[in-house]
């Protein structure tokens, strides 16, 4: 009768293992082909619902970009924010993303060096600044 119970647990354990070996390589694999679809569906959405209010500046060059280098701070709702906690006469802003939902400002200093950084999200009237050096500065809303 042992001899049995022990085989039955066995047969069980052995079972087990074989299931959940097969089940992690389907997983694994259908999480592959789920992150390329995916990723090619971003790629698709990102190119066909781009909207001309979104501005980026991938290279962070002010020189080729009007909007991020005649960008009034003082018209911004978190402008209040951005002055009490950066220099503003040491450091110029850099608009790097500006659409629905964000709006991010680099800081740079007379060395063009980036110095500080400031996420804007706008559904939660959210600021947070970052000293790039030191870590967050400031994370708080605006209500």
């Amino acid at each position: 009768m042992k001899k049995l119970i022990l085989l039955a647990g066995l047969l069980f354990i052995i079972t087990a293992l074989a299931a959940c070996g097969d089940n992690e390589q389907s997983t694994d694999t259908a999480d592959n082909e789920g992150n390329e679809s995916t990723a090619t569906e971003d790629e698709n959405q990102n190119t066909d619902t781009e909207k001309p209010e979104d501005k980026e500046v991938t290279n962070g060059n002010t020189e080729n970009n009007e909007e991020a280098a005649d960008i009034d701070l003082t018209k911004l709702p978190e402008y209040s924010p951005i002055k009490n906690h950066i220099d503003l006469d040491a450091h110029h802003p850099v608009v790097v993303e500006d659409n629905e939902g964000k709006r991010i400002i680099l800081f740079r200093n007379e060395k063009n060096q980036e110095k500080y950084k400031s996420i804007f999200i706008k559904e939660e009237e959210r600021v947070k600044i970052i000293d790039l050096d030191k870590g967050e500065i400031f994370n708080g809303l605006l209500k």
